[in-house]
């Protein structure tokens, strides 16, 4: 059920734009915080509501750049492809 109401609320959207904002990972401590919490996040909220990923695909290529630092990059990417055929076959 809150799952529904942040969804109806598009909360994970504006979560989502600050991720896309951070082009390069912050080098100050609080923001670098706060990118990690907005993956954990967009992670709990995949993990406890599925038809979320349907929206969150487009944004899969946008946030790739992160995972070379220790961001929560990596688990947010392994909970959209998790249980989504379309993502584990495509080829691009």
């Amino acid at each position: 059920m809150k799952q529904c109401v942040l969804d109806a609320e598009n909360v994970h959207l504006k979560v989502l734009q600050y991720i896309l904002n951070c082009r390069e990972i912050p080098t100050q401590d609080l923001a670098l915080k706060l990118l990690h919490l907005c993956y954990k996040f967009l992670v709990g909220l995949v993990w406890n509501y599925q038809n979320i990923k349907l929206e969150l695909i487009p944004f899969v290529p946008k946030v790739v750049h992160h995972i070379t630092k220790n961001v929560g990059c990596i688990d947010f990417l392994k909970e959209m492809y998790d249980n989504n055929k379309n993502m584990l076959y495509n080829e691009v």
